[in-house]
């Protein structure tokens, strides 16, 4: 797996444990999904970072979302 397919998985991911924070905060319960959730994509953003050669740039990002979208579509 590249290290633009992680860094997607683990992006996607901490946008999913924002959205369970943000309902656990709503909610008054304890964000125990979220808090797993948080260090599951925290993980996969470190090997993101460990797998990339030349370190991550911002412009990284979109262009990774882009090269896995690309791979997916065909």
């Amino acid at each position: 797996m590249s290290f633009e397919t992680t860094l997607v998985i683990g992006m996607v991911l901490s946008v999913f444990s924002l959205v369970a924070i943000l309902n656990a905060w709503i909610e008054n319960s304890p964000p125990r999904t979220a808090a797993i959730m948080v260090m599951i994509s925290g993980g996969i953003l470190v090997i993101a970072l460990l797998k990339a050669e030349d370190g991550l740039q911002w412009h990284d990002i979109p262009d990774s979302f882009i090269a896995v979208a690309a791979r997916i579509l065909g």
